[in-house]
């Protein structure tokens, strides 16, 4: 299933009060974006003596352990929708990649000029790329023309082959990289984050500030946690079967909203 949720791209406050007392605003609008439900039952069967001969507690922390990767859930589907997000199918709400090339300034209107959150750097990410990208991040047109949309970067996303240069800009004061001289980006504060299972040579930029204004939406509609479904040794389901069982299940899902909170870069 999926759930319809609407972001509204831009308010520009209220024009006036009408005849009857109601407010008209001047100029809202509203756009559509979606975030799918999906549920989470994954389960992990423990034979039933191999559970009875262990002597040294090997599967008593099976469901501790279990719980662990079931608490990470959430981060690999976010990890997931950020690594593809430039890819046909995941379209945001004006009918482009939410990383692409071509996003409409104003979606409802064909001549409005486009912009691009997904940049070529062949260069990788260096202090210079960092800068030019930051820059044009900063420039990221609002729907109000010649307004920008306001984002400036908190965090910085790279996979593990960048983490060092990523330290070195947000956290370095006087990097090796820059022969003595102080760096420039440390006073943005923004926050170095290596994704683990991200093998693409690309980096992003990303502007998560406030909480209802994110590239990337995390929505949990129910709790994932490890339930028993049969750990007694001696039930009858569980002799009969041979197994003990435990059941990892909730529901969540990810989603995007503003493609001006982001930005990916690519070689």
């Amino acid at each position: 299933s999926e759930n319809v949720y609407l972001f509204p791209q831009e308010v520009r406050g209220l024009r006036t009060r009408g005849a009857d007392g109601a407010l008209i605003p001047d100029a809202v609008q509203v756009y559509e974006g979606s975030t799918k439900n999906a549920d989470k039952y994954r389960m992990i069967d423990v034979a039933l003596n191999d559970y009875k001969d262990d002597k040294i507690g090997q599967y008593s922390v099976v469901a501790r352990d279990y719980g662990m990767a079931a608490a990470t859930g959430p981060v690999l589907d976010m990890e997931d929708l950020a690594i593809g997000a430039d890819a046909a199918t995941a379209l945001c709400y004006d009918g482009t990649p939410f990383f692409g090339t071509a996003h409409p300034v104003d979606p409802v209107k064909a001549s409005s000029g486009t912009w691009s959150n997904k940049l070529t750097k062949g260069a990788g990410l260096t202090f210079d790329t960092f800068g030019e990208v930051l820059q044009s991040m900063v420039k990221f047109p609002s729907a109000t023309p010649g307004k920008a949309a306001g984002t400036m970067p908190s965090h910085l996303l790279v996979p593990a082959d960048y983490f060092g240069m990523a330290l070195d800009i947000c956290t370095n004061e006087f990097p090796s990289g820059l022969s003595g001289a102080r760096n420039k980006w440390i006073g943005l504060g923004i926050k170095p984050i290596a994704v683990p299972n991200w093998t693409r040579d690309a980096w992003m930029l990303a502007d998560a500030r406030l909480s209802k204004k994110r590239p990337f939406v995390f929505q949990e509609r129910e709790t994932v946690a490890v339930v028993p479904a049969g750990i007694d040794p001696d039930g009858a389901v569980e002799y009969e079967r041979g197994t003990l069982r435990w059941i990892v299940k909730g529901r969540n899902g990810v989603g995007f909203a503003y493609p001006t909170k982001a930005v990916l870069v690519v070689k």
